[in-house]
């Protein structure tokens, strides 16, 4: 004879994020990220992106500020504090 018993048992737990984090690999960060629809399939979501890319993007944008006759102070500053490349 066989039987089976269910406990149910509420248990409330603190547990600070950032101990949690901290044990999990960036295979295990990605995929929770992947579950609650912040990065795509696909898409690492971690900045480890493709260098080459990423600075192919930074260079085609560098050159379109300069070949504005007039540019906007805000994205010349903008490039300023974010990449580092003064636009005049």
């Amino acid at each position: 004879m066989r039987r089976s018993i269910h406990i149910y048992k509420e248990v409330e737990v603190e547990v600070e994020a950032s101990d949690l984090i901290e044990q999990l690999g960036k295979d295990e960060i990605a995929d929770i990220a992947r579950q609650a629809g912040v990065i795509h399939p696909g898409q690492t979501g971690l900045g480890d992106g493709d260098d080459s890319r990423t600075r192919n993007i930074i260079d085609s944008a560098e050159r379109a500020l300069r070949r504005m006759p007039q540019v906007p102070r805000e994205l010349a500053d903008l490039f300023w504090h974010v990449h580092g490349r003064a636009i005049a």
